[in-house]
């Protein structure tokens, strides 16, 4: 049978969120060897990570044999295709107010710019909104918005907190330095991305980032093994991120005009004592003279 086929069959295995069990992936790769190098049809097997972090239970030692292919948002062009098979979803009228009024303002293109900058390219986000109904659309990225938000507040919350003595993972806490590492580098250096090797351990190493996010199950992050890099997981995320950031700078500034004015406050007032010191200073001098003065 399989010689009458004119393609080399392929096999995809889907490896669901949430595990964590070493043997799932070492279960996997073993089935993929098998069928890709050990026997005398083979075949491509496909091994789909639904959680990013998994790829940490790759068995080290068969680099050679696999190849990692990273699945990330799509380009703006693979959105609007996807976004098209959904009929009930029209640009202009998708039930969202600043990207319908963008699409009338400067047509379909400028709809389409306005959604991705507001949703992103996932596919599965731009599906989920393609699906809901049109009433409930701004209902469905208000919620994506509060929970981008919760997710960066809760990470800030965990690496600001003080030392938890029922921790189970070892060194949590120079974990939690890591993760204030890689937020900070992401936030300051400007780009969609950071790479590994400009951060500070523990952040430099992926295996232990991933364990703070599943021991937390807090995950703002993303890693990208091809390009050894990190990102924020989503845009909702990163915006939750930026404006916390903009919030703590305008604080900042806030608590730095304070100081100032308090400073100058402070010059003033020795600056009226000062002149006080010196009037009655001038006075005693004037006195003193009156009292010496020559009498003829």
């Amino acid at each position: 049978m399989y010689k009458r086929l004119d393609k080399i069959p392929i096999i995809v295995i889907e490896i669901e969120k949430g595990v964590t069990d070493p043997s799932v992936m070492k279960s996997a790769e073993s089935f993929a060897k098998v069928c890709c190098w050990d026997n005398k049809f083979p075949c491509m097997v496909y091994i789909v990570p639904s959680d990013n972090a998994s790829t940490d239970l790759l068995v080290q030692g068969q680099e050679s044999r696999r190849k990692l292919i990273w699945v990330g948002p799509m380009s703006e062009d693979e959105g609007k295709q996807l976004l098209g098979k959904y009929p009930d979803f029209k640009m202009g009228d998708t039930g969202l107010k600043a990207i319908d009024e963008a699409a009338v303002a400067d047509g379909e293109e400028g709809g389409y710019k306005e959604l991705f900058k507001m949703v992103g390219t996932h596919p599965d986000d731009l599906k989920a909104l393609a699906i809901t109904s049109k009433d409930e659309r701004q209902h469905f990225v208000d919620n994506l918005e509060e929970g981008g938000s919760m997710t960066w507040t809760t990470l800030i919350e965990k690496i600001s907190s003080s030392a938890d003595k029922n921790q189970k993972v070892a060194d949590f806490d120079h974990l939690k330095v890591g993760m204030k590492n890689l937020s900070e580098s992401l936030l300051n250096s400007g780009l969609e991305e950071v790479a590994v090797k400009d951060l500070k351990s523990p952040a430099n190493e992926p295996h232990r980032v991933n364990t703070f996010m599943k021991e937390t199950r807090i995950v703002p992050f993303i890693y990208h093994p091809l390009f050894k890099s990190y990102r924020f997981r989503t845009v909702f995320v990163e915006r939750a991120a930026r404006k916390w950031k903009e919030q703590k700078y305008m604080e900042e500034l806030e608590r730095k005009e304070a100081e100032e004015l308090k400073r100058k406050e402070v010059e003033e007032l020795k600056r009226k004592e000062a002149e006080e010191l010196k009037r009655k200073e001038v006075e005693e001098l004037k006195k003193k003279w009156w009292w010496m003065r020559p009498r003829n």
